[in-house]
């Protein structure tokens, strides 16, 4: 107990110590006799921050004229009553777009806060990241998605400083007669795509596909895409916002939908050696009551898809993982953590947790599993 004083608490939101200042009645000998004199004396006590556990963010909404809807009717996003609700940002690091956690002991915490505090803890010790590495998004495309390429790391460093953007797409939902372009037709040259685009008829030079829901595409860096029509995707990628647009369905007519298009620096980042891109032919590694498929292993990231009507874990090997749970409902689990998980929900488990594990509910679970090899 302090007796006859004021103690006075410091707390900074990233620090882990505690600043006590005590105000105390101090008696001198050298005062006269009754005079009290008053000083302040700080001490530093050690306080042990919150270990980290399973987060899960709050989505970050983006609006443009392609979107709508179904991101809050599939997966209960909070959108308004607008019917152009085009992206949820699961996971971002971005100078302009933080996620923040939604719950337990960091709450409110950015992702950019955990990363400065718990670098080892949450990205694994040695990490080479300076920022967390991906970003990952559900994208909800009511109305086409602009014809668009993205740079490469050597050529992003070039225009802006920052990091390339590869990305691949997990089909969630895709309306019959929609269209998903990637890459440029078998043959086609830099001259003739230049000319088809002044002319307007750039979608002629595309390699074009349907697709289904289930289906997944990657896009490298460099790979000129579009999609006409309507799709739900999932999308993994670097974490950049980097895109470059070459032809916007002529919205351009509408002067409500105009948009600016980046010709010079889009032709700058194709890749005209890529050729056509097509459907990924998912590796089966496991089967049964829990099936396992490698979708993607990239030098950016590897991407799995389990399907399970049985509990699995998955062991943390001082990495981080991302789960993305789509369809089903159930139970996640590590150390003291118990969590309802729903389709929708994207969680990052640090690589500090030792082992995760799900549970699936009366359905099977089906998610992704995303890790950097």
């Amino acid at each position: 107990m302090i007796p006859n004083g004021l103690l006075e608490s410091r707390h900074g939101w990233n620090t882990s110590e505690y600043e006590i200042i005590l105000h105390m009645p101090f008696s001198s000998p050298n005062e006269p006799d009754g005079e009290i004199s008053e000083q302040t004396v700080s001490l530093q006590v050690s306080e042990k921050r919150p270990p980290l556990q399973p987060l899960l963010f709050i989505p970050l909404l983006k609006r443009t004229c392609w979107g709508g809807t179904r991101l809050g009717e599939v997966f209960n996003k909070p959108i308004g009553t607008g019917a152009d609700y085009a992206e949820s940002w699961e996971i971002a690091d971005l100078p302009d777009s933080q996620s923040e956690v939604a719950s337990g002991p960091h709450a409110g915490w950015t992702l950019s806060e955990l990363r400065k505090n718990y670098k080892e803890q949450l990205l694994g010790a040695s990490s080479p990241y300076t920022t967390f590495p991906l970003l990952i998004k559900f994208l909800d495309i009511q109305d086409r998605l602009s014809v668009q390429v993205h740079p490469d790391d050597h050529l992003a460093l070039q225009l802006t400083g920052g990091i390339g953007k590869t990305e691949t797409w997990v089909v969630l939902e895709s309306e019959p007669g929609s269209l998903l372009y990637a890459g440029l037709k078998e043959g086609t040259t830099r001259e003739q795509f230049e000319a088809a685009l002044a002319a307007g008829n750039v979608i002629d030079c595309l390699h074009s596909f349907s697709v289904q829901k289930g289906d997944a595409v990657h896009l490298p860096a460099g790979t000129v895409h579009a999609v006409s029509g309507s799709m739900l995707l999932a999308e993994v990628q670097q974490s950049s916002d980097l895109s470059f647009r070459l032809h916007d369905w002529n919205r351009e007519e509408q002067e409500e939908l105009d948009r600016e298009l980046h010709v010079e620096e889009a032709l700058f980042c194709t890749n005209f050696e890529q050729g056509p891109i097509s459907r990924l032919t998912p590796k089966i590694i496991k089967s049964g009551d829990h099936t396992e498929e490698i979708l993607i292993d990239c030098p950016h990231y590897t991407v799995h898809r389990h399907q399970t009507m049985i509990p699995i874990s998955f062991c943390q090997q001082n990495q981080f993982r991302i789960l993305v749970i789509l369809e089903g409902t159930g139970m996640l689990e590590s150390q003291e953590v118990r969590e309802k998980i729903e389709p929708g929900q994207t969680w990052l488990i640090p690589a500090c947790c030792p082992e995760v594990t799900l549970t699936p509910g009366d359905e099977a679970l089906l998610l992704l599993d995303v890790f950097i090899s």
